[in-house]
């Protein structure tokens, strides 16, 4: 499944797991039902009940799935923007025009 949106709500399945690749700063947050998380890698699993919060610390591929047989889960994922664009500091402007025009340096 590819989600390509900064804020999606994905319902799981119990018995049914869901491999995410997520960036560092997203949030993930349970709203229905308990949530079980790993990720490939780690020992450590996470479980999100309804109002539980996790912030990835660093980009990862995770596998999600409803914890229990009896019903669904939902969670809510919350990706960060693209970073900002940082402007060129106004001696690097100055210096691209002495060069031969801001074209020829811009790429």
């Amino acid at each position: 499944m590819i989600v390509d949106t900064a804020l999606a709500g994905l319902t799981l399945q119990p018995g049914k797991l869901a491999r995410l690749r997520l960036r560092a700063g997203t949030r993930l947050r349970g709203l229905r039902g308990t949530t079980w998380l790993t990720i490939d890698g780690l020992a450590c699993d996470k479980l999100l009940e309804p109002g539980d919060e996790w912030v990835l610390g660093r980009s990862a591929c995770l596998l999600a799935c409803a914890l229990h047989a009896d019903g669904q889960a939902e969670l809510a994922v919350d990706e960060p923007g693209p970073a900002p664009r940082r402007r060129r500091p106004a001696w690097w402007r100055r210096w691209a025009l002495r060069r031969g025009g801001w074209q020829a340096v811009a790429a």
